[in-house]
Formats: structure tokens, sequence, C-alpha cells
């Protein structure tokens, strides 16, 4: 699918191409390094040894990818018929599409760019799946805003790694 506004064409792929792999991997790894929660505090560390691409060996992936630039400025990666139980806590979502990663380039915040890649994740996905579920850092200020504006609402609200980082897994439903 490809959309233009006036200033730019992205287009949306059900995969990344081998011809994207350092673009997807720049913007992945910028995007880890904003959004892993950290603390000064001596003995905490956190999570930063794993390979930022892992998630693409076991998910789907949809990316954006500017037209005159010819970089990726966005992506999902998401698993169809996720059992998003947690306990029974978001069994009235399941199964769902878990958004494993959701990425947008900061100069493509507000352009639409996560609203075309939801699109095209809707348009894969069997219609007996009615919500995308993803989880966010309390620490993620940019991407909690993201989901608001995109329709997402907080369906669970728990402790994660730490007292002072909440999760918050949020959902919204799929328009198939």
């Amino acid at each position: 699918m490809s959309v233009k506004d006036s200033e730019q064409t992205i287009e949306y792929f059900y995969t990344y191409r081998d011809e994207y792999y350092e673009s997807v991997k720049q913007l992945v790894e910028k995007s880890v390094l904003d959004i892993e929660p950290v603390d000064d505090s001596p003995g905490v560390t956190c999570e930063q040894d794993h390979d930022p691409l892992e998630a693409f060996s076991q998910d789907q992936v949809v990316i954006a990818v500017d037209t005159d630039s010819q970089s990726v400025v966005g992506l999902v990666t998401y698993q169809s018929g996720f059992p998003a139980e947690m306990n029974g806590f978001l069994d009235d979502y399941t199964p769902c599409v878990y958004l494993s990663q959701i990425i947008v380039h900061d100069e493509y915040s507000r352009s639409g760019v996560l609203t075309g890649l939801l699109n095209e994740v809707s348009s894969r996905v069997s219609q007996r799946y009615g919500y995308f579920v993803t989880r966010v850092w309390s620490g993620n200020r940019k991407r909690l805003h993201e989901l608001v504006a995109s329709d997402f609402s907080v369906a669970l609200e728990m402790n994660d790694r730490r007292d002072d980082i909440k999760a918050y897994y949020y959902v919204c439903s799929i328009k198939n």
C-alpha cells in the first residue's frame, strides 16, 4: 500500500526486504536506546544485551518506507492469535494480535505512519481477531501518547521489572 501526502510518499510492506536491512536495524537500535528503562543507581542494570532484530525471526513484520529517501520510517512486528491471558486479566481480548514492537521515526510522528502501519496489519489478519494488544513501559511517554492518539486504551497496569516501572497493556479494536 502506498500513501502520499503533500510532503512524502510512504509505502507499506509486509516484511522487510534485504535492501532495507540496515535502515531497519538503525531504526530499531535507536528505538531500543530511546525506550529502555534507565537507572543510574549502582548495581542496577537494564536488559540491553539482546539482539534488537530478534523479533523479526518470530514475528510478522510490516514496515513503512519513505520512497524519496528509501529509508524505513516505521515498523510494527506482531503475532496473530496471541493468547494474551495474563492470568485472566486480558481474557476479554484473547485471542488477539499482539504488537510486539511499534516504532515510528521521530520525524514522522503525527504524520499518519502509525495509522498506516496498523491499517496494513489489519488488512492481513483474520477477522476472528478483534483486538490489538501491546505493552509499553511507563517511561516511554512518546509511545503512550501515540497509542492514545491511535484509539488505544489501557486494559491492564502492572509493575514490571522494578516497582518504579509500570507496564501498561493497551488494547484497540481492529477495524477490518
